[in-house]
């Protein structure tokens, strides 16, 4: 079973969205979702969009390793020449086969953060 383009998996990671629908059964304007391989934004987009199509999905990529923001603009998976090394858990080159599929019909939009911004974030969580 591959770690992130598997159609189980994707199913799997969408668990993840229905914990956050009951955690906050209220209004929610959007969820921002951390972007590899694409497994884990497919399966909360998915499942988001068919039960709340009103809440954004947004994926959150470094910008030295956006393959989900290339393959978007391209309308197509692409690869990039090379990926980032800090941001390592979600440093992958082309988006997956599977997930692309389901990201370009329901993720909203992706930004990009840089390494400096990735560093504050881990100061301010610590």
């Amino acid at each position: 079973m591959h770690p992130y383009d598997d159609p189980d998996t994707i199913a799997g990671q969408g668990t993840v969205a229905m914990e956050i629908l009951r955690q906050q059964p209220g209004q929610l304007d959007a969820i921002f979702v951390p972007v590899g391989g694409g497994g884990l934004i497919a399966g909360i987009a998915a499942y988001v969009k068919y039960l709340r199509p009103e809440i954004k999905v947004i994926g959150v990529e470094p910008d030295d390793s956006n393959c989900l923001q290339a393959a978007m603009a391209a309308g197509e998976r692409v690869v990039l020449s090379q990926v980032g090394l800090f941001a390592d858990g979600v440093a992958v080159a082309q988006i997956g086969h599977h997930t692309f599929e389901v990201c370009r019909h329901y993720v909203d939009e992706v930004i990009t953060v840089s390494t400096d911004e990735i560093c504050a974030a881990i100061k301010d969580i610590y």
